[in-house]
């Protein structure tokens, strides 16, 4: 992780500041390794749960915009990332006091988070590339996870997770110019792409476009010259939405495809980091057992908090958020596949209490299992 005090200056931090605050009438701090480092809100409890704040940073990357909260005391928090290419260093956070009586409070907010956002992009602050790119995958997860949930494929449907098994490999075969072998994993990754997605075509956009940015995230972990990649680039992106039919889309993919198998590394980066694949294939063939981190570790042969940076540097969850999505996602299977009750899925997904997995339930998906299978089947039966 690049030292945020190499990439901001006291000075060019008062200038950003002051913009701001002439924009907005609202105060800017610079949050980074658990503490306040520049600035002030003058908000109460603001920097008292540090953990928070880092959590907010992690959300606002993984979102690709302004991370908006509000604190117990009422009052608004937003907050953007610092960060060069895919390295976060720090956040800064900007807030104000809950306007009660302002029925336009919180159109003023975002409308301010948004400005925030503008203005560290402006100083360089932020990656508008990746920032753009988590944003378009982000507005469309909701029509990603129905493509995936209608898959009648194998267990392993998400694309997401068969990259994430396939990475190390991947990488491997790119930095050994192994450029035959790197088409032929990529490929296998797309047929599962293609499966799940079927014939809606702004799912598999999508999905091809998330494969796309976690690549791109894997290959500059690993000292990827940055600039030969998607995320620096832009023209892939400028390309990429004017991409209106299946067509333009393989030809699309096919020109980043030959330009990402010849990227280079950096000569100091030869080993590829132990990657999150053989954890998750020891969850999901354990998705019916009581698995705790450590186990899992253990069968992986790594440290339970090396798994543990594992699962967050490549999902952003933690281990327990990971372990109830994929259990979610295997219940939502069965919901859609099979006639077993609510109480058999999920002791078949892993939950000896019913109440307790449709309290998981309902938080990943936002609806209760009951309803998600009486609604799905409505709208897969014929007219």
């Amino acid at each position: 992780m690049q030292n945020w005090k190499i990439l901001l200056k006291t000075d060019t931090f008062d200038n950003l500041r002051a913009e701001y605050y002439l924009a907005t009438g609202f105060h800017v701090a610079f949050f980074a390794d658990g503490e306040v480092r520049m600035g002030n809100l003058h908000l109460a409890d603001f920097a008292s749960v540090p953990e928070r704040l880092s959590r907010m940073i992690g959300e606002s990357v993984r979102w690709g915009e302004p991370n908006i909260n509000m604190l117990d005391n009422g009052s608004f928090l937003w907050c953007v990332p610092l960060c060069v290419n895919n390295e976060v260093s720090g956040g800064f956070f900007s807030g104000c006091e809950e306007e009660t009586q302002d029925p336009k409070a919180a159109g003023k907010v975002r409308e301010a988070a948004w400005k925030l956002l503008d203005l560290c992009t402006r100083y360089n602050f932020v990656n508008s590339g990746l920032m753009q790119c988590n944003r378009m995958v982000a507005q469309t997860a909701a029509k990603k996870a129905e493509a995936i949930h209608l898959s009648k494929h194998f267990f392993f449907q998400n694309p997401r997770d068969l990259l994430l098994i396939e990475e190390r490999e991947i990488l491997s075969a790119i930095k050994n110019k192994n450029v035959e072998k790197a088409r032929e994993i990529i490929n296998r990754i797309l047929v599962g792409v293609y499966n799940v997605a079927g014939t809606d075509f702004e799912a598999l956009k999508i999905l091809i476009l998330e494969m796309v940015v976690q690549m791109y995230r894997a290959a500059v972990g690993e000292g990827a010259e940055s600039e030969a990649l998607f995320g620096v680039n832009s023209s892939y992106l400028v390309d990429f939405l004017k991409v209106d039919t299946e067509e333009a889309l393989t030809d699309w993919l096919l020109h980043w495809l030959e330009s990402f198998v010849k990227i280079n590394f950096t000569e100091n980066r030869q080993e590829v980091k132990s990657t999150l694949g053989p954890a998750i294939l020891y969850i999901k063939r354990n998705l019916d057992k009581p698995i705790s981190r450590d186990q899992v570790a253990a069968a992986c042969r790594f440290s339970p908090g090396h798994l543990s940076r594992l699962i967050k540097d490549g999902t952003g969850y933690t281990y327990s958020d990971l372990l109830n999505r994929f259990r979610i996602e295997h219940a939502c299977s069965l919901l859609d596949k099979t006639s077993l009750n609510i109480s058999e899925i999920a002791y078949t997904c892993g939950f000896n209490d019913q109440s307790y997995f449709t309290k998981v339930f309902k938080k990943v998906m936002g609806e209760a299992p009951g309803r998600y299978r009486s609604e799905n089947r409505y709208q897969k039966s014929p007219a």
